[in-house]
């Protein structure tokens, strides 16, 4: 893998790329989750090829701007282009542009990682969640604020919520969400700093 590789991707703003849509907003323009997909897949593409057999690579940071709104039917191009190779560690730049301004630029970061391995370890989680019940939940949720957990059965997920209310009167669940303490988000001392997260990226792939 090389510095300067280079990737170009075109797409036609569809109404399912809509910040409505989307669900990123209520208006209908090429919406932000549209956008960060878009220079995702171009980063990745132009990187594909040069792997070796049975790895890929997943995203791991995105640092972007939505500079200018654009409209369904307007075209968008993605340039990117690979800035630095640490090891296992792709860093990014880009800059978007669709008929008439630029609308983003940033830095995106993505992992070599080998693809077999890495979704052995996220399908992991399955077996593991299965194994937990709701009193184990909420142990774990009371002494460590950074556990997120996905609620399948509905009847757990109202126990558990009308628990959780009780104890911490945060998030409400709804189905196929996490919950997770809104102090989890503000306080400084339950983030991982930069450093921190490339040394655990490092250190798993």
């Amino acid at each position: 893998m090389r510095e300067g590789i280079q990737g170009v991707l075109t797409n036609t703003v569809r109404d399912s790329q809509t910040a409505q849509v989307q669900e990123s907003g209520n208006i209908e323009v090429f919406s932000t989750p549209s956008l960060v997909a878009l220079v995702e897949k171009a980063c990745w593409m132009s990187i594909d090829q040069f792997l070796e057999e049975g790895q890929t690579t997943v995203g791991t940071a995105m640092d972007i701007k939505h500079l200018r709104a654009t409209p369904v039917g307007m075209q968008v191009v993605a340039h990117t282009k690979l800035e630095s190779v640490e090891g296992k560690k792709l860093t990014f730049h880009f800059e978007v542009y669709d008929d008439v301004d630029l609308i983003s630029e940033g830095r995106h970061e993505r992992y070599i990682v080998e693809a077999k391995a890495f979704e052995d370890n996220t399908n992991d989680k399955l077996e593991k969640n299965t194994e937990m019940n709701v009193k184990d939940r909420l142990t774990r949720l009371k002494q460590n604020d950074s556990f997120l957990f996905l609620i399948e059965d509905p009847e757990e997920r109202r126990v558990l919520t009308e628990r959780e209310k009780k104890m911490r009167g945060d998030f409400i669940v709804d189905e196929r969400q996490t919950i997770e303490r809104k102090d989890l988000i503000e306080s400084k001392d339950n983030l991982m700093d930069r450093a921190d997260i490339d040394r655990r990226m490092d250190e798993r792939y």
